[in-house]
């Protein structure tokens, strides 16, 4: 699904007369009492209030162009958000330049903490992590106190795990009482999403993202129309590998004893460290990290093993229902029997999990 999209308003984009005219009627009251400072822009305003689904950020003083932001670019499909920019922009929408894209998949029955342990993300040198409140040693759990949210890479190009149930309980809590009918249709969305996980409060709810911007968008995308029309071949999680394991660690009679002791001593630095940094290390003595996690896969299992989920023929499946039809609060979370579809069993030899595009994508 597309979680987040901002598109860059240039000198030359023109303008709705009636934008314009609110623009002008406003624009003093934007600029001093009701907006926030989002540097290097001049002021930026919610268009909320107006029934105009937007963040309008005016006038970047380096380049002089203004930005618009969709807010929840999820309960749209292609035709409403085109709609809803044609009563900015007088012009084609489908000629907006991109500046940010955030693609996203949500995911059943698999903790945050599960990634923490069984994901590594290439070409990322850097990884944070966020907690509840009282983390708790090295747990990692879905509990209070338990890790949350997992950063690889940096803005504006990174990809994000996080508890999604525990986000949108946030969001909920947070909407204002007073809201504008545009606000209250999408603070009621988001309490359709989460009652579909309220009859179990530790059920997990997890969101993997891929954030895009800074100029360094999908190959061949420039404007929206470009992502219409490319969105079917689009993997945006590519870099992101699943290292699973066995569920048993190997009989140490059958391998020399340093390589037990090695295997068992990473195991130990990913359960300590997780995936990510664990890689990290073994790749700083002499780029032998991707070798080393192949060679000792089995024993990066745990004690009930989770088949990878096929990334890429979820993110498909949410972002034809996105665009093609008209969003509904379950059609971006896979039920139970898609989800048993998605997932791709691993070989019961030492493996790496990635599961590769389906054999329709050309």
């Amino acid at each position: 699904m597309v979680d987040a999209i901002e598109f860059r308003l240039t000198n030359t984009t023109i303008l709705q007369p009636e934008f314009r005219a609110l623009q002008a009627r406003y624009q003093d009251t934007w600029r001093h009492h009701i907006t926030r400072k989002s540097f290097p822009y001049q002021y930026s305003v919610d268009l909320r209030p107006f029934d105009l689904p937007f963040h309008f950020h005016h006038r970047d003083r380096y380049h002089y162009n203004d930005k618009l932001t969709v807010y929840d670019p999820a309960s749209f499909n292609s035709s409403e958000l085109l709609s809803q920019l044609a009563k900015i922009v007088r012009s084609n929408p489908e000629h907006l330049q991109v500046m940010r894209l955030d693609l996203a998949v949500d995911l059943r029955d698999y903790p945050v903490s599960w990634f923490w342990k069984h994901v590594r993300v290439l070409y990322k040198q850097t990884m944070e992590e966020d907690y509840g409140a009282q983390p708790l040693n090295f747990s990692h759990s879905v509990l209070p106190g338990g890790v949350e949210t997992l950063y690889y890479g940096r803005r504006p190009n990174c990809i994000r795990i996080y508890d999604k149930a525990a986000q949108t309980r946030y969001r909920l809590r947070r909407q204002p009482k007073n809201a504008t009918p545009l606000l209250r249709q999408a603070n009621h969305r988001l309490s359709l999403q989460y009652a579909a996980f309220s009859g179990n409060d530790r059920t997990p709810w997890t969101r993997i993202e891929r954030q895009f911007g800074g100029g360094r968008l999908p190959e061949g995308i420039s404007t929206l129309g470009d992502f219409l029309a490319t969105a079917s071949t689009i993997d945006p999680f590519e870099p992101v590998q699943f290292i699973c394991g066995l569920p048993d660690l190997p009989d140490k009679s059958s391998m020399k004893p340093l390589k037990f002791a090695k295997g068992i001593g990473i195991r130990y630095m990913r359960d300590l460290y997780g995936m990510q940094e664990t890689a990290r290390y073994l790749n700083s003595a002499g780029r032998h990290g991707p070798d080393a996690l192949r060679t000792y896969a089995a024993f990066l299992g745990d004690d009930h093993v989770i088949p990878a989920p096929d990334l890429f023929q979820l993110f498909q499946q949410s972002l034809t229902s996105q665009l093609n039809d008209s969003p509904t609060s379950e059609s971006f979370l896979p039920g139970d029997q898609e989800v048993a579809e998605s997932l791709t069993l691993l070989p019961d030899a030492v493996r790496l999990c990635r599961p590769g595009p389906p054999s329709w994508v050309n």
